[in-house]
């Protein structure tokens, strides 16, 4: 009986058409629905979830990671709710970062050569740092002018390596057992000849097999010096740095962009001890949100 209520709704939801009515999260037994386009505040959320796990702000929107859901609200409309999953990628990074006293303040965003500020490659990094940057108070310009500091982005893969890696596979045989003739002969008895076989035996060998795994240094670095410095001329005294590294198979730096970014989130304009070592997955809400944000601004 169940099953064709479950099914009758899915179906009703199809013809009508409604948007998102089967992308809607159903978190609990007794919890309500959530879907895209829900009219909610977030205080009605959390009594239809519970309290959230984490919440951050990021361009506006505001994520909650529930027990089993994420949830993007903005002006209290729903813009998208996702299913809590382990599934997905998982980055192993590196965060080093160092700072000196100031304020937060206008920034004007440059590329480190030899990339052009103007090139599509820079423009679409942009798109994950911009909305980091201007909710952490480093609002971009375009107007060198207004800018308090410069922040240089620097970004691509460092080194590539390849392990040779090696490994043993079993392989079975089995040795037949020996025969041997023999003779027995007693004082008054007759002679007996016969055959005596020995037990075979189940020999094990090892066979080596070579793979080879590549492995790329991925990097972002962000270094904020003083904007008046370089408009006259002097050397630039540093505000801040922020360098991210990240290993792994894939040198797509479009799907590890993101990553590197929300990684660095945190520690923009901060003080690191020492490097930090932080494990991120495509289902983290810092990852989401920033990846949500570049979806949802213009390229600079």
């Amino acid at each position: 009986m169940r099953r064709c209520i479950v099914a009758a709704l899915v179906t009703l939801a199809t013809v009508c058409g409604c948007a998102g009515a089967l992308d809607r999260l159903f978190p609990g037994a007794n919890a309500k629905p959530v879907a895209p386009g829900d009219r909610i505040t977030r205080e009605q959320l959390i009594q239809r979830l519970g309290p959230p796990r984490s919440e951050i702000g990021l361009g506006g929107v505001s994520y909650l990671r529930f027990d089993s859901a994420a949830v993007a609200l903005q002006d209290r409309r729903v813009l998208k709710a996702w299913r809590d999953s382990r599934t997905g990628r998982v980055y192993n990074l590196t965060v080093d970062a160092m700072k000196t006293a100031h304020r937060a303040g206008p920034v004007f965003v440059a590329a480190v050569s030899p990339m052009a500020r103007e090139s599509l490659e820079f423009r679409d990094a942009c798109q994950y740092l911009w909305p980091v940057l201007s909710e952490l108070g480093y609002e971009p310009t375009d107007d060198q002018e207004l800018a308090q500091y410069v922040v240089s982005v620097g970004f691509g893969i460092a080194s590539s390596s390849t392990l040779t890696e090696t490994s043993y596979r079993p392989v079975f045989s089995y040795a037949p057992g020996e025969q041997a003739q023999f003779t027995a002969t007693c004082i008054g008895c007759e002679t007996v000849h016969g055959t005596l076989s020995t037990q075979g035996k189940v020999q094990t060998s090892y066979v080596p097999e070579s793979r080879k795994r590549v492995s790329h240094m991925r990097f972002l670095d962000l270094r904020a010096v003083d904007a008046q410095d370089v408009r006259e001329g002097r050397t630039p005294r540093e505000a801040w740095t922020v360098r991210v590294q990240s290993s792994g198979p894939s040198d797509d730096l479009r799907l590890v962009l993101p990553v590197m970014v929300a990684a660095a989130w945190t520690r923009i304009g901060s003080q690191t001890e020492h490097q930090e070592a932080v494990r991120y997955a495509d289902s983290t809400l810092r990852v989401r949100a920033v990846r949500e944000a570049a979806q949802g601004m213009a390229k600079p």
